[in-house]
């Protein structure tokens, strides 16, 4: 069939047949915005722009990082041999760090309005109400505790609901390795939403981790901290035919691509994937009005690996201990020397059996003998010898020391207590007392509060958000085991010497690293920081007040009962014993 040709402004074109007009126009009226194309090209050149640093930071964490030459001579000399000595001490950095983030419990709460509960009117008891020595009101019925609240049909309601979030997606597994991820790359992402399982009988919360390597939340420029899109790419398909799928995600809408080959690049190598969830354009409506990933992060905006002031000090121990670990092959067998006469030729005494030499040097080591046997009452007679001796070995601390230096480098520039590389500095280095590791795992404790800020915000908007998909609304807390808890006597000194100073009972058991529901319930509450208070009347020997003296402790005065008057002149000492005269 012949092309059908016209005239168009002087020059023979093809006529283009009116299907393949209609083809054209419809693809051009599906495809999305101009400005989303834009968002697109922008986010996928910052999503592959940060994949080598984050590649680094992981190599970094899992010790493949070989090592390095500053000679490229010696390089290419060295270079090829397949014996790796991974001792990754650059990864122990990240994982000081999460050992300390260990999430407690996750709570919801009402959100509080600001309005003041109307107070009830008081009811007065009549004069013929007396409770029994026991505590009970009528015979045999207990009265309720005042300070005992129920919780309200909305806290219970609430509570169901986050711990179902938590439980469903094993979040005491899955947390630990978002925090570790997070260390690790100095950021992570968790994606929030609805689980689209037809088979589930209510409305389920997904919560999934999400690599850096795959997501990418770009911010707005005027205000760093409103998400203004996000990105997500994944592999789809077979090796043979694999193909790149992406997802554009902005607060009220969803846009999806796939690529046209197997490779990413640009975003003119992608095209509108459309399936059962979007239109003809590729776009899915958000209703929620919020982005559903939510960022992890050391610092903002994208945080900075735990580990990489590591870096340097890792590469350095690499090589001390790769160099160190290949000249053992020559000190674990001391090279030894003979000079023989002068004039002479045989050396039969050195020679491992007798024979041909060409025929010894085909024979395995295991099958010669040498005639140099040790034993008793054996002589080595060395003829045409005129002298043996052996060369020195290598000396190990000349790798030791330099890697106890780098060592303690490594923590001084992360942060990190030495103690945790397990290493000694010095061999005749003075065991620190546990005073000095306290002052010494100060900035690292201020370090892992601040981690725990900066995850906490993240949990609770996600969390959040979670519950807002089911239509509660909620204000989640987050509460963190304690990063250290006092312990030794001179420790539990310096609480005592707080409490005798004036600080409440409570805030220096938190600051000793009991939670706050073990001391709430210990009695030592927000509103008694110092406790309840205990009726000592009556009580022959009553229990020590918290921060003050043992009774009977030396120097000390009598303690005095609570509602006891208080004595009108000072107590008549003791009379002396009488004086006994020496005979």
């Amino acid at each position: 069939m012949a092309i059908e040709q016209k005239v168009v402004d002087g020059m023979v074109m093809p006529a283009i047949p009116d299907k393949l007009t209609e083809d054209a126009a419809t693809k051009v009226a599906n495809r999305p915005p101009e400005n989303v194309w834009d968002d697109l090209e922008e986010a996928l050149c910052e999503l592959n722009e940060a994949m080598p640093a984050y590649m680094k930071a992981e190599a970094y964490y899992e010790g493949t990082v070989r090592e390095k030459f500053v000679s490229k001579a010696v390089q290419a000399l060295l270079t090829g041999s397949d014996t790796d000595f991974n001792v990754n001490l650059a990864g122990r950095v990240v994982d000081a760090v999460q050992d300390r983030m260990e999430i407690a419990a996750v709570t919801a709460e009402p959100i509080d309005d600001g309005e003041e509960d109307e107070e009830e009117p008081e009811v007065e008891e009549p004069d013929n109400a007396t409770d029994g020595a026991t505590g009970f009101g009528e015979e045999g019925v207990e009265e309720p505790d005042e300070d005992e609240e129920e919780m309200s049909e909305e806290e219970k309601l609430l509570d169901e609901a986050i711990s179902k979030i938590w439980r469903d997606n094993e979040m005491d597994i899955e947390a630990p390795e978002i925090h570790q991820k997070m260390l690790t790359y100095g950021d992570a992402y968790l994606f929030v939403g609805l689980s689209d399982d037809d088979d589930e009988s209510e409305d389920r919360v997904d919560l999934f981790f999400n690599s850096p390597l795959n997501v990418r939340v770009l911010y707005e420029e005027e205000n760093p901290r409103k998400k203004r899109l996000a990105i997500k790419k994944w592999k789809v398909g077979p090796k043979n035919n694999e193909r790149i799928r992406l997802n554009l995600y902005y607060g009220d809408v969803t846009y999806k691509f796939i690529s046209k080959g197997g490779k990413d690049g640009a975003a003119g190598n992608f095209e509108v994937y459309t399936d059962d969830s979007t239109d003809e354009m590729g776009s899915l409506v958000n209703e929620t009005g919020e982005i559903p990933f939510f960022h992890f992060r050391t610092a903002r905006p994208y945080g900075r690996p735990e580990h990489k002031k590591a870096y340097g000090p890792q590469d350095a121990l690499t090589k001390l201990i790769t160099n160190m670990m290949s000249t053992s092959d020559f000190a674990a067998f001391p090279q030894r020397w003979a000079l023989q006469e002068q004039g002479t030729s045989t050396d039969d005494d050195l020679d491992w059996d007798a024979g041909d030499s060409d025929s010894m040097d085909e024979k395995n080591p295991s099958e010669l003998q040498s005639q140099l046997i040790s034993g008793p009452g054996r002589i080595w007679p060395l003829r045409n010898m005129k002298a043996v001796g052996q060369f020195n070995s290598a000396d190990v601390e000349q790798f030791l020391k330099p890697i106890n230096t780098f060592t303690g480098l490594m923590a001084a520039v992360t942060a990190t207590p030495v103690s945790y590389f397990l290493v000694s500095l010095g061999a005749t280095a003075t065991p620190a007392s546990g005073e000095s590791q306290r002052k010494g795992e100060s900035p690292f404790l201020s370090k892992v509060n601040a981690r725990q800020l900066s995850a906490e915000a993240t949990w609770q908007d996600s969390l959040g958000y979670g519950l807002h998909l089911l239509d509660l609304d909620a204000e989640v807390r987050v509460r963190w085991a304690p990063t250290s808890v006092v312990s030794g006597e001179a420790g539990w000194k310096a609480v005592q010497e707080q409490q005798k100073a004036g600080v409440p009972v409570r805030q220096t058991l938190l600051e000793a690293g009991y939670t706050e529901a073990e001391v709430s319930s210990w009695g030592y509450s927000e509103d008694n920081p110092d406790g309840p208070g205990i009726d000592l009347s009556g009580m022959v020997s009553p229990p020590p007040v918290p921060g003050q003296p043992f009774p009977g402790a030396p120097g000390t005065a009598p303690v005095t009962t609570p509602g006891a008057p208080l004595p009108t002149a000072a107590p008549v000492p003791p009379p002396a014993p009488a004086a006994t005269i020496p005979e």
